[in-house]
């Protein structure tokens, strides 16, 4: 799905880059769970570059807190996965908590 909407919104734009970087971040998640963790490592690196191009908050993402997040597991093995924490921005209620 995601790959999906990177090659409709474009894999130069704003759009594009936040969504590869998503794809990038999952394949790191699944590259540790398979014991890759210098492909983890990588495919992080390169999630969080691409991250750097999208301002904040994005899609209902705040990136910067996403990218320490990101940035922490990358470097302790022990943690397991890093949560996508949606935030409350103009007027709409807060989903965080719901994911």
């Amino acid at each position: 799905m995601l790959e999906g909407l990177w090659h409709a919104c474009g894999r130069t734009t704003t759009a594009g880059n936040f969504f590869q970087a998503l794809i990038q971040f999952a394949a790191a998640h699944l590259k540790r769970a398979l014991g890759h963790e210098p492909a983890a490592h990588n495919l992080a690196r390169y999630g969080l570059l691409r991250l750097k191009n999208c301002p904040t908050p994005y899609m209902g993402l705040d990136t910067e807190t996403f990218a320490q997040d990101i940035t922490v597991w990358g470097g302790n093995k022990s943690r397991p996965n890093v949560r996508i924490r949606l935030g409350t921005y103009g007027n709409g209620q807060s989903v965080q908590g719901t994911l």
